[in-house]
C-alpha cells in the first residue's frame, strides 16, 4: 500500500474565529479542538452534511459528533460501510497521519502549542458553548438584519399601496362627477 501523504495546511477563518482546511473546505471547531463542524463555501459556514462527512473520511479528520443529528448521518455512514468517528472524550486533537504536525499558514496568528507527553487541559464544554454562541450570534445577527430589511421594504410597499388606493378613490369620484355632467349635457340635447 503506497498511499500518497498529503501535507495539511490549515488557515485561520477570521469570520468564525476558528481554522479551516481550504483544500477540502472543512471547518474545525477551534485551533485546540480540531473537530470538523462543517464546510466553508467562501461566504458562509455550511452545516455538517454527507459531503462534509465524506471529506472527513477522505482526509482522515474527526467530526464533532455532538453536531450529528440523531441517527440520520450515522445510518448513512453504516450503510456506506464506514466506521463512525471515535468519541472525543479528552483525546488529543487529530493530527496529520504521518506523525508530523500540519504546517500552519502564518498570518499573524499564534503558532499551535507544541505537543508534549501531556495533554493541555481542555475545557470542551466551555469552548464549545462559546464557539456555538459566537456562531449562533453571527447567524442571528445576519437573520435579524435581513428581516429588518424585508420589514422596511414591506412598509414602503404598504405606504405605496395606501397612496395608490387613495388616488384610485379620488379618480373614481372625479369620474362619477364627469359622468353626471355628461348625462346632464345629453339630457339638454334630447
Amino acid at each position: 500500500m503506497s498511499a500518497v501523504k498529503r501535507k495539511i495546511k490549515l488557515r485561520k477563518l477570521k469570520e468564525y474565529d476558528t481554522i479551516w482546511h481550504p483544500e477540502s473546505t472543512v471547518v474545525f471547531k477551534s485551533k485546540k479542538e480540531r473537530l470538523v463542524i462543517g464546510r466553508y463555501d467562501g461566504n458562509s459556514l455550511l452545516e455538517l452534511d454527507q459531503q462534509t462527512l465524506d471529506l472527513c473520511s477522505e482526509w482522515k479528520f474527526k467530526v464533532d459528533e455532538s453536531l450529528l443529528s440523531s441517527g440520520h448521518e450515522e445510518e448513512e455512514e453504516e450503510q456506506s460501510g464506514e466506521e463512525p468517528p471515535q468519541e472525543q472524550s479528552g483525546e488529543e486533537p487529530p493530527q496529520e497521519q504521518s506523525g508530523e504536525e500540519p504546517p500552519q499558514e502564518q498570518s499573524g496568528e499564534e503558532p499551535p502549542q507544541e505537543q508534549s507527553g501531556e495533554e493541555p487541559p481542555q475545557e470542551q464544554s466551555g469552548e464549545e458553548d462559546i464557539s456555538k454562541s459566537v456562531l449562533y450570534k453571527s447567524v442571528l445577527d445576519k437573520l435579524e438584519e435581513m428581516v429588518n430589511a424585508n420589514n422596511s421594504e414591506c412598509n414602503k410597499l404598504l405606504k405605496k399601496i395606501d397612496l395608490l388606493e387613495s388616488e384610485l378613490v379620488q379618480e373614481k369620484e372625479q369620474r362619477a362627477k364627469l359622468e353626471e355632467k355628461l348625462n346632464g349635457i345629453k339630457n339638454l340635447f334630447k
